[in-house]
């Protein structure tokens, strides 16, 4: 009898949320599919419907949706009247175990929790619903949802058993490849792709369609990319651009054999590849875009910056809206500058350097545009730039950042705080380079300030240094350990080096009339490789160093070399006129 009364108090109050849901429904007229999909067609589940009705106090709903814009009265309602539904079902589930609506309340409420993302009550009410109904009703998408709530919760071998049951139970069911999807899927995230591909294979044995049959060879050749077996990834995916061409897997069949081949090392195939999908118009496809920025990346690793710059730009044009567009403008810029085209690749920098980047990718694009500030001169603007560089554990790009900032303060003639970068990296600099131009600039800047023996033993110090490097193949010249590679450029650089070093001793000796000391460090100079001008000049200052100390015969032949081999440079009339004035002298002394 009491069960009897319960039922009834039950029953009247599905007719009034009923009654009240026909008031509310004129509000909204928009139910989704997933939310038809769990209505049934008798009274009670009409009543009791989670996702169609909603409901709010009669007593307070004047009082509480006064001057709320309808839309969020309407969702207050909807959620309101959701919670009251499941409540209402979790109620008729406890009270009555045996009652006719019992299974179906229970995958109403296992349907709300699975859409609420509770997967652990999902699951429970989902069992019970397997065992009231057994293989009827729901039951296929039942075993599905607690498969995926098994996945939800990682776990990933238990869910394998329930999938095959669906696979087992309902042959010709909806349900029949998805539930080979996702005993892939878990062997994925087991790592077994071995198995991933085989399920895979059972199922492209399994079904005609083609579409099936081309989304399964695709999803093997995914699982050997992962085992990086390119070459029969490619034997799958040419599979389906041969066989399944007005397939919808068509494009992205070309797509990862692109990407296959240039794992490979392959890029001319990779970009015939990305071209094949670009320049298809047979209708539009979603890999069109993906493919022309491949292409323009495909094209930057081959080094081809002249055809990639032209791609990419076109890809940024005409797909603006690319998630990868911040690397694609970043590779563009590094185009730019490969082509000499510093302006274009500066407008870029500047405009990534105001996004929000990987702190990596965004020191990058910093170093780049405080380096283009400082080659063009705008010193204060570089050392700015420098300094919004955050640095963690990059030792080679902080050092590089100081002596680019040294430098900027050296033109600026800031000589202290130049003095005291280069100082640093004399003592903590890891690359042998940038130590030894510290070196030199050290030497320079003291010369520049007027303290010319305290610049003597930095300039000496730096050309040491180069000797001990190109004769000993010997990098180690600091304090830090270097990982310099000695290579044919990094010996001409520092050959350089030693040069401007020997000649910035021969000008300081020579300005402070030490005639000999200078013209041993201007002989060091006539072994290198100089043009025309620049050794006439260097000739022409050993002639006045030997001059000056009176040793006029040795002062003839170095003006002597001037006059003949170096008539057209204008020096080399000085030289004649200091010529006949030494001989006038030699005579005047005998």
């Amino acid at each position: 009898m009491i069960k009897s009364v319960r039922l009834l108090t039950l029953l009247v109050l599905c007719f009034f949320i009923t009654c009240r849901e026909v008031s509310l429904h004129a509000d909204d007229e928009s139910v989704t599919h997933e939310h038809h999909q769990e209505l049934s067609n008798d009274s009670l589940d009409q009543s009791l419907s989670a996702k169609k009705t909603r409901l709010v106090s009669i007593t307070s709903e004047e009082f509480i949706f006064k001057d709320i814009p309808d839309y969020i009265v309407a969702n207050a309602k909807r959620k309101f009247l959701q919670e009251r539904a499941i409540v209402l079902y979790e109620y008729y589930i406890r009270e009555f175990p045996d009652g006719e609506f019992y299974s179906k309340a229970l995958y109403n409420v296992a349907n709300h929790y699975f859409l609420k993302k509770n997967y652990t009550e999902a699951m429970s009410h989902y069992k019970d619903y397997i065992k009231a109904e057994g293989i009827e009703g729901h039951t296929q998408q039942a075993r599905f949802n607690v498969g995926m709530c098994l996945m939800e919760a990682n776990q990933f071998e238990e869910a394998i058993p329930i999938f095959n049951q669906v696979l087992d139970y309902y042959t010709l069911s909806d349900l029949h490849f998805p539930a080979y999807k996702q005993i892939a899927e878990c062997y994925s995230k087991l790592n077994d792709d071995k198995r991933r591909i085989m399920t895979y294979e059972n199922a492209a044995g399994f079904f005609t369609d083609p579409n099936i049959r081309a989304e399964c060879y695709i999803r093997i050749a995914d699982a050997m990319m992962n085992k990086k077996q390119y070459y029969d990834a490619v034997w799958y995916l040419k599979q389906v651009s041969e066989r399944f061409k007005q397939s919808k897997f068509y494009f992205e069949s070309l797509f990862l054999m692109g990407e296959c081949y240039e794992f490979s090392g392959e890029l001319k195939q990779a970009q015939a590849s990305y071209q094949q999908i670009v320049q298809d118009h047979s209708y539009d496809n979603d890999f069109q875009e993906k493919a022309l920025y491949a292409l323009g990346y495909s094209l930057y690793k081959e080094e081809n910056y002249k055809d990639a710059s032209i791609t990419l730009y076109t890809a940024i044009k005409k797909y603006p809206s690319y998630s990868g567009l911040n690397d694609a403008l970043f590779k563009l810029a590094e185009c730019y500058m490969q082509l000499s085209l510093p302006d274009l690749a500066y407008d870029i920098y500047t405009e990534l350097s105001n996004k929000r980047l990987h702190f990596k990718r965004k020191n990058t694009i910093l170093f780049r545009l405080g380096e283009l500030n400082y080659k063009r001169k705008d010193y204060s603007s570089a050392i700015e730039v420098f300094q919004r560089i955050k640095l963690i554990n990059d030792k080679t790009m902080d050092d590089q950042i100081t002596f680019y900032v040294g430098m900027s303060h050296y033109y600026m003639e800031e000589h202290r705080s130049a003095f005291e970068k280069f100082l640093h990296l004399k003592h903590q600099a890891a690359d042998t380079q940038i130590v030894v131009e510290s070196l030199y600039m050290l030497g320079r800047i003291l010369i520049d300030v007027g303290k010319f023996e305290s610049a003597v033993p930095y300039f000496e110090e730096c050309i040491a240094n180069v000797n001990s490097i190109i004769e000993n193949k010997n990098t180690e010249v600091s304090d830090q350990p270097t990982e310099t590679v000695i290579t044919p450029e990094t010996i001409a650089f520092f050959r350089s080096i030693k040069q401007k070093a020997l000649y910035a001793l021969g000008n300081a000796f020579f300005k402070h009339e030490m005639y000999s000391n200078a013209a041993q460090y201007y002989q060091q100079i006539d072994n290198y490789e100089l043009s025309s001008h620049d050794r006439a000049w260097l000739l022409y200052n050993i002639g006045k160093c030997y001059e000056h100390t009176r040793d006029y015969d040795n002062s003839k032949v170095y003006y002597n070399k001037v006059v003949t081999l170096y008539p057209e440079i204008d020096i080399a009339q000085q030289a004649a006129w200091d010529l006949k004035n030494i001989q006038w002298k030699d005579r005047f002394s005998k």
